[in-house]
């Protein structure tokens, strides 16, 4: 397991400062089981002193423009009609071949968000990097899990995110949860879980 400070946004004080410390006091658990069964190894996960998701929807704000988004009963849609193409499966090819055509339609319309999500992406990219640098100087650190599905950063008190996406057959899941302020004293460290119960499922092509 290697552990990657990245601090191109740091000048060289601030990032010690966020990657310092002899102990690592935030832990992170990843695991798609119930009560941690199911353990994710090899998982890069990102620690950012900023909220992501606030800055984009404050880009969207002042742009007039929101990000694109996805159904909100999209993968509800998509399993929808994998159980009516296994429903269908006794009728024949034919039957399934109808189900098939309407679920390949459906994906090319999420398809379509996906592209558009990604141009509006692209086109604040520079925006987002300016309003990072005008919230914090300190860098994001990034740590994978091991085979316990562990990951762990050693860092100083202040607001901090942990950030991470997993890709599953037929879903991606997406996760961003804040640390709390008041991290533990020292000796001590604070678990982060990100089960599947907490995560954002968004289609994956």
């Amino acid at each position: 397991m290697v552990k990657r400070p990245v601090c191109g946004l740091a000048l060289l004080l601030a990032a010690a400062a966020a990657c310092g410390g002899d102990k690592d006091n935030i832990i992170v658990r990843a695991s798609l089981g119930p009560g941690g069964t199911q353990p994710v190894a090899g998982l890069p996960v990102r620690l950012l002193p900023y909220d992501r998701r606030a800055i984009l929807d404050s880009l969207a704000e002042e742009g007039g423009d929101s990000i694109p988004a996805y159904p909100a009963d999209a993968m509800q849609h998509l399993r929808m009609l994998q159980a009516e193409a296994a429903r269908v499966k006794p009728k024949g090819d034919t039957a399934v071949a109808r189900v098939e055509a309407q679920r390949r339609a459906y994906v090319a319309q999420l398809d379509v968000v996906r592209k558009a999500r990604q141009k509006w992406l692209d086109s604040n990219r520079e925006d987002f990097e300016a309003a990072v640098k005008a919230r914090t100087s300190e860098g994001e650190m990034t740590d994978t899990t091991d085979a316990a599905g562990r990951a762990s950063f050693a860092v100083e008190e202040g607001d901090w995110w942990v950030v991470s996406s997993y890709v599953l057959p037929d879903v991606v899941l997406e996760w961003q949860r804040r640390v709390p302020h008041d991290l533990p004293k020292k000796g001590d460290s604070l678990v982060v879980n990100l089960t599947r119960q907490r995560a954002k499922e968004e289609p994956f092509f």
